[in-house]
């Protein structure tokens, strides 16, 4: 899986991918004033401004001296926070670390923001701290930093409100961000404080979901907390079909309720479906964006990407 992601990254020179990932590739536009090529809007001239960049034909209309605002060209901060709680490291229906999926996510997210040319600010999340992980080197960095926090085994509890309370007071204001935890980590006054924050800030939450504990499927499943096997009577079909039952409504409502605000949220129980789904995610929000320039920091569910994803892979 690691090797496909970094084949998307490298493959960006390819024409299906360049089609469908074009603003991501290089100067991109920023939310600020400065000296890029798109225009942002104007204002009237003051001494010791540059003459050239007088707008004549809006000065002639209004009838003083405006001068053209442009965007500031340049490089991005992408926010990445990671849940490093204890419940992170159980595993997911694929058998596969929550941690490991969610990892895997942040690889591909971030193999294609460090293609933009945009700046990753990696975040450790656990109830003590959310600590800052350097991951200097581009791909590489990020990839080693990840790995060091898969190889950790931690034993704290997660807190969601002190994310959502950093969030809250982050200077980067406008920059993508990234939350990845396991789908069972957020409530509804989570939910109602992150659409606040998705007004003003590009949101992707990547949740992972858990492996059911009722299943009946054969395997011997361990609780964590006490280190007993779960008694059959409890693993049954009916049981196992609400457990799933719940947690489909509660993705269902946390989608329903983040893309109203036009954030993202990318839902996967493996790393071969975290892959699909980003792919999916990407070549949606080309086609929603075209002529809006917004890229991957817009995206809604619809099925258009089934034939981008194929044309990649025969790529």
């Amino acid at each position: 899986m690691r090797k496909r992601i970094e084949a998307v990254g490298s493959s960006l020179s390819l024409p299906a991918a360049r089609r469908a990932l074009g603003l991501l590739e290089g100067v991109h536009q920023s939310l600020a004033r400065g000296s890029g090529l798109d225009m942002r809007g104007s204002h009237p001239y003051t001494a010791g401004e540059e003459a050239r960049h007088i707008d004549w034909k809006a000065s002639a209309r209004i009838g003083k001296p405006m001068v053209i605002d442009y965007e500031k060209s340049g490089n991005d901060t992408v926010l990445c926070i990671l849940d490093t709680s204890e419940r992170m490291y159980t595993l997911s229906p694929s058998s596969e670390r929550i941690i490991d999926i969610a990892t895997d996510t942040l690889r591909m997210l971030g193999a294609l923001a460090i293609r933009r040319g945009d700046e990753i600010a990696l975040f450790s999340a656990t109830e003590q701290a959310l600590t800052r992980i350097p991951c200097n080197g581009g791909y590489r960095g990020l990839h080693a930093a990840l790995e060091r926090i898969e190889q950790q085994n931690q034993s704290q509890e997660r807190d969601i409100d002190s994310i959502l309370t950093f969030l809250k007071k982050d200077i980067h204001r406008h920059a993508l961000t990234v939350i990845a935890t396991d789908e069972l980590a957020w409530t509804s006054e989570h939910i109602n404080t992150l659409r606040i924050l998705a007004q003003q800030r590009p949101i992707i939450l990547v949740t992972v979901e858990r492996m059911n504990p009722l299943s009946p499927d054969g395997s011997r499943i361990v609780d964590g907390a006490t280190g007993r096997y779960i008694p059959a009577f409890l693993r049954t079909q009916t049981l196992s079909e609400e457990v799933r039952t719940r947690r489909d409504f509660l993705a269902q409502h946390m989608r329903r309720e983040l893309t109203a605000v036009a954030a993202t949220v990318i839902r996967a129980d493996s790393s071969e479906t975290m892959f699909t789904t980003v792919l999916q995610t990407i070549s949606q929000s080309m086609r929603l964006s075209a002529g809006s320039s917004s890229g991957l920091y817009s995206t809604h569910p619809k099925s258009y990407a089934s034939s981008y994803h194929k044309q990649i892979h025969n790529d």
